[in-house]
């Protein structure tokens, strides 16, 4: 979750809690993440540990990372973070925290 508080997400969104189980999963899971189909393998998941509908989950995790990019941005032009990315998606903050864990 701390991954996720540096690229700028608010721990107050279900959508951050979400995503963070989302990684947690993959990680633990040892699964190559590039090759997950999020609604298809992991979302289901996720509904289930919360008893929400998918689009729901997917949706909630769409509105945080929109919610981050905006933080994101003052990171960026602050110099607290240093990545060449114009934009944050779910699926690229994915990849990014499995793959510094």
């Amino acid at each position: 979750k701390n991954e996720l508080l540096k690229l700028g997400y608010n721990p107050l969104h279900l959508g951050t809690a979400y995503l963070s189980d989302i990684i947690y999963y993959i990680y633990i899971s040892n699964q190559n993440n590039l090759c997950i189909n999020l609604e298809r393998d992991i979302y289901i998941i996720i509904s289930n540990h919360y008893n929400k509908n998918i689009q729901t989950i997917k949706s909630d995790i769409i509105k945080a990372t929109n919610c981050a990019n905006c933080n994101f941005e003052l990171l960026k032009k602050n110099c607290l973070l240093n990545l060449n990315y114009t934009k944050l998606t779910h699926k690229l903050v994915i990849y990014l925290v499995v793959n510094t864990l």
